[in-house]
């Protein structure tokens, strides 16, 4: 009786916690056939609205940038899963304050290849000028 309790208990463990797996990407798309996108370009302009200010402020005094780039990876269900700053030089606080903003905006659009849904890079890329 014990065994088949542990049993049952270890099995609505795995059921109950074990889907987060699912999430996961075993292919990261950089060219899918259709990329992921925002639902709307209202989220995509309240971001963007949401984030420069903080990219301003975390930005060194000396430093002059031209282009900046946010990446994430955009798991098969439009959850943002990863986010890297490649050409955005910001301290730390800068970051994840940006990290904070991203992960809570609503699910995208996922990219597709072949009819079916797949993990892919999103790149966000923005000019900015300081004077």
């Amino acid at each position: 009786m014990k065994a088949v309790c542990l049993f049952l208990f270890c099995l609505n463990y795995l059921l109950s916690f074990g889907q987060e797996v699912y999430d996961s990407c075993d292919s990261i798309y950089k060219s899918p056939e259709t990329p992921a996108n925002f639902n709307s370009p209202v989220t995509l302009v309240r971001l963007t609205e949401e984030m420069i200010p903080i990219i301003y402020e975390g930005i060194q005094q000396d430093e002059i940038i031209s282009n900046a780039e946010i990446q994430f990876t955009v798991n098969s269900k439009g959850k943002i899963i990863d986010i890297n700053f490649p050409r955005l030089v910001v301290n730390e606080t800068c970051k994840e304050k940006l990290r904070k903003i991203l992960s809570g905006i609503s699910p995208l659009i996922p990219a597709t290849n072949n009819g079916k849904n797949v993990c892919s890079v999103y790149q966000f890329k923005t000019y900015i000028r300081l004077e």
